[in-house]
């Protein structure tokens, strides 16, 4: 499941993240959160002072790997992470455009069909 903040100055405000689980910390049901840069935090799940967002998970975009790998780079990170996440990225958009090439074509095949 998707989550981000919905308060103004809650930690990246805005941002959708992928709820992992839902269990106590410090002795209050938190909300653990990972965003697409792997960037992860622990959210309070009833913080009177902030509001959630849900929504459904969808698979990683291509464009979440590259922002990944640049973050990596920018910030001293690992290379081989750096690398890991171009590599996704790449996978990720390539299947995406088999997919839909495999749309179009079934699309066009069910249109000769009818026709």
């Amino acid at each position: 499941m998707k989550i981000r903040s919905t308060h103004r100055y809650g930690f990246r405000s805005g941002e959708w993240a992928e709820c992992l689980n839902r269990k106590p910390f410090n002795g209050r049901d938190c909300y653990y959160v990972r965003f697409p840069d792997g960037v992860t935090d622990i959210w309070v799940c009833d913080d009177p002072g902030n509001k959630y967002e849900f929504g459904e998970s969808e698979a990683v975009k291509p464009h979440d790997h590259y922002i990944a790998a640049e973050n990596e780079l920018k910030l001293g990170g690992d290379p081989i992470k750096a690398i890991a996440h171009a590599i996704l990225a790449q996978t990720a958009a390539d299947t995406i455009r088999l997919v839909n090439a495999e749309r179009e074509r079934t699309a066009n095949d069910e249109r000769v069909k009818f026709v």
